[in-house]
């Protein structure tokens, strides 16, 4: 049985009050965009995550 590796994550959506949504452009896919995301790293805290990335 193959071994999965996991890593947990944490997405930050942040929305203007005019309702935009900052996001990002990715440069690796075309036509492509994201939130603001990122792994946790071990021992690490989601929330500390969040505010590193």
């Amino acid at each position: 049985m193959p071994t999965q590796k996991f890593r947990a994550g944490v997405v930050i959506a942040i929305r203007r009050e005019n309702g935009d949504l900052m996001c990002f452009q990715r440069s690796d896919v075309v036509d492509s965009w994201q939130l603001p995301q990122g792994g946790i790293d071990v021992g690490e805290l989601p929330v500390d995550a969040a505010w590193r990335e």
